[in-house]
């Protein structure tokens, strides 16, 4: 991916990876010191690159996405684990005072007329799922971090029922996309090892405002407006059979357009191309390979998958779904698609200049996104498919433009002067972020939230 990258971008490498990995080599392995006079800021467990302890090694499975399976992954939800429940280990939580329930969910939160908040939620019966009981729980303080999408499905509730009508109007406004997006190119150059190592390790950044980083047009030209990222992405194992054979096959069989027996048409060109093959194989040579019994490394050996996020424009708006809807509905104003913003033209410009680099000399193939495609027409859909939802409960200075200020404190709209807030409710997750990032937005989210956590301290 960097040697493709390297000509077309300044801008470019390997991406920090928040992971334990195995020691360098020639190093000590296991729990051994740090260096003399090496800075060591709190436990060293886990530090490695010096021989330090660490328990979980990535072994390069390429599930980052799917669930780590060593847990080599220093994941948010890890460390909330550890802090309330403690570690698998025995060793007692972080927080005596810590407590995750289970199997809930909220349904709206309700100011009390007193002061203090009521939020009102269903829990459900672990044995039945479907059965549950109706709970509340009354709290001077409300921090709500149920992500994009549920916060807004929430705060969208609360004023729709009037439990907090005060809420701003421009709730569910400002959602963003992040600009994602993926493609897969075919029958690469070079071997890519799609099914080994972590699922993303570099990165390139185009139309930044540096020099070098813009169009292949006018690379000295930027244009940060139409600012995006490219990263290598991996594909776990038991995908591989679906990526390297089932996707290119569908594709194939749609080019020529859509029509009924979508599914009949695709299993009798399956049957078509297989049985010749299963008669041929019984007098083939025994020491050659039947296509079929191909591993999952070699089906992509192939593939070349990436992924990007862009500078989109983030003019989605939320509402709650209606009869025979699905909860929370997404729309651009005007009826306008999302995947006709002009940083989806830049990326696809991106992918047609990397496909050159990777595919061999005097070849069309291109980079195509299963979600963009002849293949979701035939199936009736045509969606962006994306893991970074943003914004709807954006920041903004008064609640005529946002929903919550710079500290995530939630306003009322009918309050005016030095606080002008719902006192005590606040919003900290990625539906207060105001805007597409164009890059991976987890750090971001964490930065916001633990600035919102200090305030509140400071505050108290």
């Amino acid at each position: 991916f960097q040697e493709a990258v390297r000509s077309m971008t300044t801008d470019y490498g390997a991406v920090d990876l928040s992971i334990n990995d195995l020691t360098p080599e020639n190093a000590p392995f296991g729990p051994e010191l740090p260096p003399p006079n090496y800075p060591v800021d709190g436990p060293t467990e886990g530090a490695n690159g010096f021989g330090f302890a660490a328990k979980n090694y990535c072994e390069r499975q390429a599930r980052c996405n799917v669930g780590c399976l060593p847990g080599a992954r220093h994941t948010l939800n890890k460390q909330l684990m550890a802090a309330a429940l403690g570690k698998p280990d025995g060793s007692p939580p972080v927080f005596n005072n810590l407590t995750i329930e289970a199997l809930c969910e909220v349904d709206v939160i309700r100011a009390l007329p007193d002061g203090g908040y009521e939020i009102q939620y269903i829990k459900r019966h672990a044995d039945d799922p479907s059965s549950f009981d109706k709970m509340t729980v009354t709290a001077d303080k409300v921090i709500v971090s149920a992500g994009c999408l549920g916060t807004n499905e929430i705060m969208l509730r609360s004023k729709e029922r009037g439990t907090l009508a005060n809420l701003s109007d421009k709730v569910g406004v400002g959602f963003s996309t992040n600009g994602d997006c993926v493609g897969f190119l075919e029958k690469t150059k070079q071997r890519a090892s799609l099914v080994r190592g972590p699922v993303t390790t570099s990165f390139a950044h185009f139309n930044t405002t540096k020099a070098g980083t813009g169009p292949a047009t006018a690379p000295d030209s930027p244009d940060p407006s139409r600012f995006h990222t490219l990263e290598d992405q991996g594909i776990p194992p038991s995908f591989a059979s679906v990526f390297g054979e089932g996707l290119p096959l569908i594709q194939r069989l749609v080019q020529d357009g859509a029509g009924g027996g979508f599914l009949v048409r695709a299993l009798l060109r399956y049957a078509k191309k297989r049985i010749p093959q299963l008669i041929k194989e019984i007098w083939r040579d025994n020491r050659e390979r039947a296509d079929f019994f191909k591993s999952e490394e070699e089906r992509i050996s192939n593939v070349m998958c990436v992924v990007a996020m862009g500078r989109e424009s983030s003019l989605g708006e939320f509402r709650l779904g209606k009869k025979g809807e699905t909860p929370l509905r997404i729309t651009k104003p005007g009826g306008k698609k999302f995947w006709d913003d002009p940083v989806y033209e830049a990326i696809a410009e991106t992918f047609k200049e990397l496909a050159k680099k990777l595919r061999p000399d005097g070849t069309t193939f291109e980079f195509f996104n299963p979600f963009l495609s002849a293949t979701a027409n035939a199936a009736g859909a045509k969606a962006v498919a994306l893991s970074h939802p943003l914004g709807g409960c954006r920041m903004a200075a008064a609640a005529t433009d946002g929903v919550v200020d710079e500290f995530g404190r939630v306003f009322d709209k009918t309050k005016s002067g030095a606080r002008p807030f719902y006192e005590g409710l606040y919003i900290a997750d990625a539906s207060i972020i105001p805007t597409a990032l164009g890059v991976n937005p987890s750090l971001t989210i964490s930065a916001l939230s633990l600035r919102i956590a200090d305030n509140i301290i400071a505050e108290l």
